[in-house]
């Protein structure tokens, strides 16, 4: 597996959207730009790959970690590898 660790700064991830973090539409935001399916569309990807992502609040900010295999075991995309 490969593991890439996102980090960044910020407020860090409110507990009212916690559990929902990678669900479509999971906002805590009023903003009508966001939707709340970046996430979701994240998270989507990544198992499609056979992977995994979870987030969690750090001492300044949020972090999230992606776990993915090395080597795709099927055909996510429609194409064939050698």
């Amino acid at each position: 597996f490969v593991r890439v660790r996102v980090r960044d700064h910020g407020q860090g991830i409110s507990p009212s959207i916690r559990d929902r973090l990678f669900e479509r539409f999971a906002t805590d935001r009023k903003s009508p730009e966001q939707t709340g399916l970046g996430l979701a569309i994240v998270r989507a990807h990544i198992e499609a790959h056979g992977g995994t992502v979870g987030a969690e609040n750090h001492a300044n900010g949020a972090r999230f970690n992606i776990k993915l295999p090395r080597e795709s075991s099927g055909d996510v995309l429609g194409v064939n590898e050698p």
